[in-house]
């Protein structure tokens, strides 16, 4: 007790010798004091988890999709045209975005996951930056006070902790999916039509309120670069133009400008694609080619989608904010917000393949909604204060459950990373590309591959690869020798008729894959590659020569008439000229 009684004494003398401080402090800190410091209550708590787990996570290396993205963006630089010189069931948005950072030093995959991390912090972070201020209706005395320059600094520490958190629970597979590349637009658009929103209700700048709505509709509409889905988003925005009360009069001023955007982001982006790519082969490729087969590629019953961790909780959470609005506690332009975990869901039961990245949208949302349920607890009950104790209720809960769900992420597993690959060279070793394998991807037999190509063919020639991994040609620096950069992909389709489930789909597969298959072999015969990288072992069998042969007899035929197995990398097999 004694002890207890002296530290007591010790510390009111240290804070005493600090009052002369608490002047400088508070005017620092602003009249707003509460406010940043729940926001910290939010953020410090799992923030040493979250940076690690997100410096760790930046000496991953490429996986599949990604090194897909990579190849893309490659053969963009040095002059193949998008969809006309290869054949790509994704959208242009991965390409873009690969050719762009792979400009900016992303050929190292640490520069590389830099750049990606690096991009969706300062956009999760950008959201709590700017909500502060916007939360509540147009009017109310917490709503009419500017938030000092402290405050938006610690919600957007808040809201990066949050997001952070939940994108930190995927690996070097499931990062830099195209879903998230999604999500750096979803998101700003959203921001910037609640900002908009309060703007034209205001009767302020009104010139810059609409040019926020037509900029949320042209991010919102480049969203769907990355998938088509995307464009769902969409909805929620236009539904909160009409039922925001707020707006008085300016609904079909501000609507118009929301379609304005997303028209001119359309226009944008076909000028684009007509420049660098063909938007006749996109369009073909997208609304005819990929419906005939893709749909049935490993697609899931929806109620195992359902069940996985985020959907109950989205739901919950998207309920109680849609529950907010309804009783008049939350404003109405904030419909969007509220819905976007209900289109995240719609995104996942459409695409009916239940990938781990395909839920990062839904997921977002709906720590994007815990954040903004804690920043109006805060706004709203500092007016009054004897209620001042109740936002502390919500960030404790917060807190924990963004602990918790930081302190699981897989990249905690590999701390090792951080002094085993610090330097360049080091991520050039087998010992790296080991801890990217998965399954039929095999990280270190395409290093090998790439290698023995690099030193046996000519950087003019071409290379034929039947497989999933067109990252072997870009780490190999050659072109594809046909249009069909994953012909494995596209031509095998027995995972396809697996799925069909009809006798009619079964028909319209076998028709499309017998005709993409004379296609190939038309190819192959107008310009024979230098060199074959045939790989085993993918899903749908143990040799990929044999599968060759089955599913392309006539391109088959073709290359082993004229081809020899020289050389294998694991699952990796070279086929050179005879």
């Amino acid at each position: 007790m004694r002890l207890l009684v002296r530290i007591a004494d010790g510390a009111r003398r240290y804070l005493a010798k600090l009052r002369p401080l608490l002047p400088i402090v508070r005017r620092f800190a602003g009249s707003d004091a509460a406010r940043w410091a729940i926001a910290l209550a939010i953020a410090l708590p799992a923030l040493y988890w979250v940076f690690l787990s997100t410096w760790v996570a930046s000496y991953n290396g490429m996986g599949r999709d990604q090194g897909t993205f990579h190849y893309s963006g490659w053969a963009l630089r040095h002059g193949d045209r998008l969809y006309r010189d290869a054949r790509d069931a994704n959208g242009p948005m991965g390409a873009y975005v690969h050719c762009l950072f792979l400009m900016l030093g992303g050929a190292d995959d640490h520069v590389f996951r830099i750049l990606e991390l690096g991009t969706s912090s300062l956009v999760f972070a950008l959201v709590g930056f700017v909500l502060p201020g916007f939360v509540l209706r147009s009017g109310t005395d917490s709503q009419s006070e500017k938030p000092s320059l402290l405050v938006r600094l610690c919600w957007g520490l808040a809201f990066w902790t949050l997001l952070s958190s939940q994108y930190e629970l995927h690996n070097f597979w499931t990062q830099a999916q195209r879903d998230g590349y999604a999500l750096w637009f979803v998101l700003p658009a959203y921001l910037a039509q609640v900002v908009g929103h309060v703007l034209a209700a205001e009767r302020r700048r009104e010139r810059l309120a609409a040019w926020l709505l037509a900029a949320s509709g042209f991010l919102v509409a480049t969203s769907c670069l990355a998938k088509p889905t995307m464009l769902l988003f969409a909805f929620p925005q236009m539904l909160a133009v009409l039922v925001d009360n707020e707006l008085a009069g300016r609904r079909k001023q501000l609507l118009g400008r929301l379609c304005l955007g997303m028209l001119g982001a359309a226009v944008f982006n076909f000028i684009l694609l007509a420049l660098v790519g063909s938007p006749i082969e996109f369009l073909r490729m997208s609304f005819v080619d990929v419906p005939r087969f893709y749909p049935y590629i490993w697609a899931k019953g929806r109620h195992v989608i359902m069940n996985a961790y985020p959907v109950s909780w989205s739901l919950v959470v998207s309920a109680a904010i849609l529950g907010m609005i309804v009783m008049g506690q939350l404003p109405r332009r904030f419909v969007a917000v509220a819905l976007g975990g209900l289109v995240g869901l719609a995104s996942l039961l459409i695409q009916n393949k239940g990938f781990e990245y395909h839920y990062q949208p839904l997921s977002a949302f709906m720590w994007l909604q815990g954040g903004l349920l804690a920043l109006w607890l805060a706004e709203t009950c500092l007016l009054e204060k004897h209620m001042r104790a109740i936002p502390l209720a919500g960030v404790l809960v917060l807190a924990f459950l963004s602990v918790d769900v930081a302190t699981k992420s897989p990249q905690l597993a590999h701390l090792d990373f951080l002094d085993r690959f610090a330097t360049p060279q080091s991520r050039k070793t087998d010992q790296f590309f080991n801890n990217f394998n998965n399954g039929s991807y095999q990280s270190i037999d395409l290093h090998h591959a790439a290698e023995y190509l690099k030193s046996h063919t000519k950087p003019t020639d071409r290379v034929f690869h039947w497989g999933i991994d067109p990252y072997v040609l870009f780490l190999a620096e050659r072109k594809a020798a046909t249009r069909y950069v994953a012909a494995g992909w596209e031509l095998n389709m027995t995972a396809a008729l697996a799925g069909a489930g009809t006798a009619a789909r079964s028909q319209i597969i076998t028709a499309h894959q017998l005709e993409q298959a004379k296609e190939l072999a038309r190819e192959l015969a107008a310009q024979p590659p230098a060199a074959l990288v045939i790989m085993d072992g993918l899903y749908w069998g143990p040799d990929g020569w044999a599968d060759l042969q089955k599913w392309c007899p006539e391109a088959g035929k073709f290359l082993k008439d004229r081809y020899t197995e020289t050389i294998r990398f694991g699952k990796a097999r070279l086929f050179f000229p005879k």
